[in-house]
């Protein structure tokens, strides 16, 4: 897969070499972090602008270290960009089948909107990185019985993701709440006290950033008013809701995953079936955070989709690559398998009687029913 990744970075290097100049949005949030000291952003930003605190203060960070121009401002995105990639494809590796792989990680290497927002001066690369990290991390949660040292690693890390990223809390709550339920499942007690430990520590790094940055974000009506239509209307079980719903499941897989709709759509169903019958742990630990991204989206504190959505491509892409390699499994199989109740039919047919009708050879029934016994190894 190391081909894939190599050429996923040259796309991205590309990209950020052009050094073509800042855009609208990106020129009115590097206003805020060049004339701002870094107290400063701890408070409201001007122009109507948000982003993570912890991302704020990289890109001080980056202005202090190599000034103000173009590359300085998108030398943490493009970072981000990189490190995304690495990390996907390691993390696919805890999600996924070996066979679904390639097709989730060339996806991510060469998605158009992944590589373009890898050189903006932007939260949203930031936002993908952080999301495969924190996927890697409620994963290791889920994997092993991990001792105290562990544990508070694991912490730490989630609580300062929370601030570098704002979609990391629907991962790190959707996957953590998961997690909590299978313990209670399992009447695993032990293990549902060390979860609830890491997740309250989470949960307060989250209440502390709320209470600094996003509480403020969250009341600005101009950018509410310009993302109205990416949420849905009230009431929420009115059939305008219902349309809406449909009409984003499918764009988003135009928009920003870069797909045909309708076999995005198709595909992302089909690896959903799959995981969940086959890994059922690790597709909760997928679609829980789309469950609550959906939820902040019912309560008009996150829009359903455009560049706001390009953290879930991570996600999106582990079960497009699943639904894939399931697809070609069934394919190969319906290619492979004899048409058996034929040759079931004739053999067990009654040929006495039958004037000019001759019985299969045994050699004929032993090959029929050898092919169906290879057929089922194989499938099986």
């Amino acid at each position: 897969m190391w081909p894939v990744v190599i050429l996923g970075l040259g796309l991205r290097l590309a990209q950020y070499a052009t050094g073509r100049s800042l855009w609208l949005d990106e020129a009115l949030l590097a206003l805020n972090i060049i004339h701002r000291p870094i107290g400063g952003l701890f408070k409201t930003l001007d122009y109507h602008q948000g982003a993570p605190l912890g991302f704020l203060l990289l890109e001080k960070l980056a202005t202090k270290l190599a000034g103000n121009g173009e590359f300085a401002l998108r030398a943490f995105p493009f970072v981000f960009g990189i490190l995304g990639l690495f990390f996907f494809s390691r993390v696919a590796k805890l999600y996924v089948a070996p066979k679904a792989m390639p097709v989730a990680l060339s996806l991510f290497a060469f998605c158009a909107s992944l590589i373009y927002y890898s050189s903006e001066a932007k939260q949203y690369s930031g936002d993908v990185a952080v999301t495969i990290l924190a996927l890697w991390l409620v994963a290791r949660l889920a994997a092993a019985e991990l001792s105290g040292k562990g544990l508070i690693r694991l912490s730490i890390l989630g609580a300062l993701c929370l601030w570098v990223s704002h979609p990391a809390a629907f991962v790190l709550s959707g996957a953590g709440l998961a997690l909590l339920l299978f313990a209670v499942r399992a009447g695993d007690w032990r293990r549902f006290g060390r979860l609830v430990s890491v997740c309250g520590i989470w949960a307060l790094s989250f209440s502390l950033n709320y209470a600094v940055s996003l509480k403020a974000l969250g009341s600005d009506q101009a950018l509410f008013d310009f993302w109205r239509e990416y949420f849905p209307s009230q009431p929420l079980w009115s059939l305008r809701t219902i349309v809406f719903l449909f009409q984003r499941f499918f764009s988003v897989f135009d928009d920003p995953a870069n797909l045909i709709s309708v076999v995005g759509a198709v595909l992302f169903v089909i690896g959903c079936i799959e995981l969940a019958r086959k890994r059922t742990v690790h597709f909760w630990l997928l679609s829980g955070p789309l469950m609550v991204a959906l939820l902040a989206g019912f309560l008009h504190k996150y829009p359903l989709g455009g560049r706001f959505f390009l953290f879930a491509l991570a996600i999106l892409f582990l079960v497009i690559g699943e639904g894939a390699a399931s697809l070609a499994d069934m394919s190969g199989r319906l290619s492979r398998r004899p048409n058996w109740p034929v040759h079931r039919f004739v053999d067990e047919a009654d040929f006495d009687g039958c004037p000019g009708s001759y019985p299969p050879t045994t050699a004929g029934r032993y090959q029929v029913s050898d092919s169906i016994h290879t057929n089922s190894s194989a499938t099986g």
